[in-house]
């Protein structure tokens, strides 16, 4: 029923937003099942080249990092030849091999020399915590929150949240967008009022044609109110 975005350019000023979110949603008796999206942190290991014993080596960064790449992710170039059929085969380290920090750093590179140098001589291999996804609106960081609603209004609980989030009161350059079944019902509402505006040009055009006046189709309409 509710979705809810978080943005602005600061990550973890936009995951403290999401908090503040969560707790207003948290406060409505009426709300359940809520869930976020965007700035969840999982264990990572994080590969820092180093510029200078990387080109002792004869090796750029970028050809590093697409060692590194094969060798974790792995390759589905090669095929394995079954008579006439061919299936592709992805050939990468053991997970006992990438399984942390420690082994990832033992992995060897060939140099263009043909030496095979341990990857901790190139680079600092750390385990670190970091988000496992990166979701962006507009250039900025997005967290997403989600929510369905048990019972009562759409319109009334956004209103109680907008006063607990104060909306107008929000820091720049962050937002805080409230969406979901809202959302929808507000966009019904702009298609009718458009539709609306549309059939009475049209309804005037139409008289104003047939009465060869201006004053009389504005009198015929100003009566359908009534």
């Amino acid at each position: 029923d509710f979705m809810i975005e978080v943005v602005g350019p600061d990550p973890e000023r936009v995951s403290e937003l999401a908090d503040r979110v969560v707790e207003a949603l948290r406060a409505q008796p009426n709300i359940m099942d809520i869930d976020r999206s965007g700035d969840e942190i999982a264990p990572q290991i994080r590969v820092s080249p180093d510029p200078i014993r990387t080109a002792q080596a004869g090796l750029t960064q970028t050809q590093l990092a697409l060692l590194l790449r094969v060798a974790l992710e792995g390759d589905t170039e090669a095929r394995l030849r079954s008579g006439t059929h061919e299936d592709p085969i992805r050939i990468r380290l053991s997970p006992a091999d990438r399984a942390s920090a420690v082994t990832v750093a033992a992995t060897t590179v060939q140099t263009p020399s043909g030496a095979q140098v341990p990857l901790r001589e190139l680079a600092t291999v750390e385990e670190v915590w970091a988000p496992s996804s990166i979701s962006r609106m507009d250039r900025n960081y997005r967290t997403s929150v989600f929510a369905n609603m048990a019972w009562g209004a759409s319109g009334d609980t956004t209103i109680a949240l907008a006063k607990l989030l104060d909306l107008d009161n929000l820091e720049q350059p962050y937002q805080i967008i409230l969406g979901g079944e809202e959302e929808q019902r507000a966009e019904a509402v702009g298609e009718i009022r458009a539709a609306l505006a549309l059939a009475i040009i049209l309804s005037f055009m139409l008289l104003a044609g047939l009465l060869e006046s201006v004053i009389h189709p504005i009198s015929i309409l100003s009566t359908i109110p009534l």
